[in-house]
């Protein structure tokens, strides 16, 4: 399989996006520093870099290096998931 395209990725990265939208629902009622708004956050990154993350390696074809991948996409959705708690 050749390199990822731009439209494959984008539409990785955008569809693991969506948990992020509940995330920014949730924020309207809870605190930015409760600790169940903390407890979302830290669910909700992890589901979106550990989701997106193994469909790149599938994309990639490159499943040796996953943890390589997941650690930029994780800090994608970190910035994220600040923008939409705070």
């Amino acid at each position: 399989m050749g390199p990822l395209s731009l439209t494959q990725t984008s539409s990785i990265l955008g569809y693991c996006l969506l948990p992020m939208v509940l995330l920014a629902f949730f924020s309207a009622f809870f605190t930015a520093t409760g600790h169940v708004m903390t407890v979302l956050t830290v669910v909700t990154v992890a589901w979106c870099t550990m989701r997106s993350s193994d469909m790149m390696v599938i994309a990639m074809d490159v499943q040796n290096e996953k943890a390589l991948v997941a650690y930029p996409i994780g800090l994608f959705y970190a910035c994220f998931a600040l923008i939409s708690v705070f």
